[in-house]
C-alpha cells in the first residue's frame, strides 16, 4: 500500500521513509522514521545544536555519548538523552533473580507491549550469553510475567538486517526469538520434552517484506518401533504479534497454561516452572545458505544424571533439565 521508496510502519498505520538504517543508504541513519544525513566529525566543534557531540568511536555527530552530555536529570541511551523516570523497569533475568513477576492487568497481544512497563526487562546479547558468544551487534530487551491463565512475553530486538526462513520447519534458522517453558521445575523433567504436557519450545519470527510474522512449536515424539525420538514442528498461529521498529522488531506473546494439556497444574504464586530464552540472528547474506549467523542462550545448567538426549547433546533444545527454575512471585 506504500510508495516505491516508503515502508509500512504498522505501529502508526502509516507509510514512512524508513524503519531502520538499512533503508536510508550509506550516508544516512533512520531517526523517527525519517532518513537523516550523518555528519562526520573529528571533534565536537564540527557538530551543531541538534547533535552537538562528536562520538569518539563512530566519528559522527550525536546528541550524546555519555550521561554527562545530557541534562542532570537525564541519561544517555542510544545516543539520545532520556528521562529515567519515563523509562520502564529494568532488572535481573528470571534465571538470575530466580523469580518471575505477576502480570498486572490484562494484555492485548498487539506487538506494542504497553502493558509491560512495570515488568522488569533484562537484556540478552552476544556479549552476555551462557552459550553462543559471537561478535554480533544484535540484542533483545525481554520482559516476562505470569498470571493464573498464561505466561506473558514482550521482547524488543535490535537487528539491522531482518531475514527469516520461508519454511516453517526451518524457522529456527533465521531471525527468531526462542522461548523454552514448562509448568514444573527443571529437576522434575525427563530430558527430552514432548512439548505437549511438560516442556515446550516456541520460536517466533518477525515479519519481513515477503512474510508475515510466524511462530512454530517444536516437540518430540517417539520414533515408532525403531526407538529414539524425532522432532516435529507445527505452526503456532495465535496469541502472538510482532511489529517492525526503527532498530529491529518487537515480539509479544501470551502462552495459555492450558496449551500444556489437561494435566497442566493450576498455576499459583510460589510454584516453580522451567524457563529459558534464546535469540537467533540471520542476514540476507546468510539466508542464501539457509543458515543463521549466530544464536545466544540465556541459561545452560548442568543436566540431570543419567539423561540421554539427541546424539548426547546436553543443551536446552535437547534437554529440558538444563533450563533454570524460577519461582512464580
Amino acid at each position: 500500500m506504500c510508495g516505491e521508496d516508503e515502508h509500512c510502519q504498522p505501529a502508526a498505520n502509516e507509510c514512512v521513509e524508513c524503519l531502520r538504517d538499512a533503508h536510508c543508504g550509506e550516508d544516512f541513519i533512520c531517526d523517527d522514521n525519517a532518513c537523516i544525513a550523518i555528519t562526520p566529525c573529528e571533534n565536537s566543534e564540527q557538530c551543531d545544536g541538534d547533535a552537538p557531540v562528536c562520538h569518539s568511536e563512530l566519528d559522527r555527530c550525536v546528541i550524546c555519548e555519555i550521561d554527562l552530555d545530557c541534562p542532570e536529570s537525564e541519561t544517555c541511551e542510544n545516543y539520545r538523552c532520556v528521562d529515567p523516570e519515563q523509562q520502564c523497569a529494568r532488572g535481573d533475568d528470571p534465571c538470575t533473580a530466580s523469580t518471575i513477576v505477576p502480570m498486572s492487568g490484562s494484555q492485548e497481544v498487539d506487538g506494542l507491549g504497553d502493558e509491560f512497563c512495570d515488568v522488569p526487562g533484562f537484556e540478552l546479547n552476544f556479549a552476555n550469553p551462557a552459550r553462543g558468544a559471537a561478535d554480533l551487534p544484535h540484542s533483545a530487551l525481554v520482559r516476562v510475567a505470569w498470571s493464573e491463565d498464561a505466561f506473558h512475553l514482550f521482547a524488543e530486538v535490535e537487528d539491522p538486517d531482518i531475514a527469516t526462513n520461508s519454511n516453517i520447519d526451518s524457522l529456527w534458522s533465521g531471525d527468531v526469538i526462542e522461548l523454552y517453558l514448562a509448568t514444573s521445575a527443571a529437576s522434575e523433567l525427563q530430558g527430552f520434552f514432548t512439548g505437549r504436557v511438560d516442556g515446550v519450545q516456541l520460536v517466533f519470527a518477525p515479519p519481513t517484506e515477503d512474510q508475515p510474522a510466524r511462530a512454530a512449536r517444536l516437540f518430540w515424539i517417539e520414533n515408532g518401533n525403531s526407538g529414539g525420538w524425532r522432532q516435529v514442528r507445527e505452526e503456532f498461529t495465535q496469541d502472538f504479534a510482532s511489529r517492525l521498529t526503527g532498530s529491529g522488531y518487537t515480539m509479544e506473546a501470551r502462552i495459555p497454561w492450558s496449551s500444556f494439556g489437561p494435566r497442566a497444574p493450576e498455576m499459583d504464586s510460589g510454584l516453580q516452572i522451567a524457563f529459558n530464552f534464546g535469540l537467533a540472528t540471520a542476514s540476507s547474506e546468510s539466508m542464501q545458505n539457509d543458515a543463521r549467523e549466530g544464536a545466544a542462550l540465556l541459561f545452560v545448567g548442568p543436566p540431570a544424571d543419567g539423561v540421554a538426549t539427541c546424539d548426547g547433546e546436553q543443551l536446552p533444545w535437547c534437554n529440558a533439565t538444563t533450563w533454570c527454575s524460577p519461582t512464580l512471585q
